[in-house]
């Protein structure tokens, strides 16, 4: 079976999967080599996606899903092959929060991530409160 990592058709430059790429990996402060390590993609092929000079493939959004532990959608939708779903901005991060969650195996372990997310979102209100 024969199966497309990248491609060229279509323009060149920063693409926005390019630059979502790119900030999911620096939020993960993963550097490109780790990622092409994790993905079984070649580190050229994984430079010339984020640069711009090739488009990725199937083969590259699923791999980079698997690599990032993401939905496979959110990587599609990256690339402009699934239409954005309407919902807010953060939407990565909140697909993200809740793989994290669904993994969590302990009820105390999922309390205690609920817990840091109430205590952080009391600071934010108190921070706003002083301005």
């Amino acid at each position: 079976m024969n199966t497309t990592i990248c491609y060229t058709d279509g323009e060149m430059g920063k693409t926005e999967f390019s630059e979502w790429l790119l900030e999911l990996l620096n939020s993960r402060n993963m550097s490109m080599s780790e990622f092409s390590k994790r993905s079984g993609i070649s580190q050229s092929q994984v430079s010339r996606v984020i640069n711009g000079l090739f488009n990725p493939g199937t083969e590259f959004l699923n791999r980079t899903s698997k690599a990032l532990n993401i939905p496979i959608e959110a990587a599609y939708q990256a690339a402009g092959i699934f239409p954005e779903e309407e919902q807010e901005p953060n939407n990565i991060y909140t697909q993200e929060l809740n793989s994290i969650v669904g993994k969590l195996v302990r009820d105390a372990d999922v309390k205690e991530l609920i817990y840091l997310a109430r205590l952080k979102l009391d600071n934010q209100e108190k921070e706003k409160g002083k301005k």
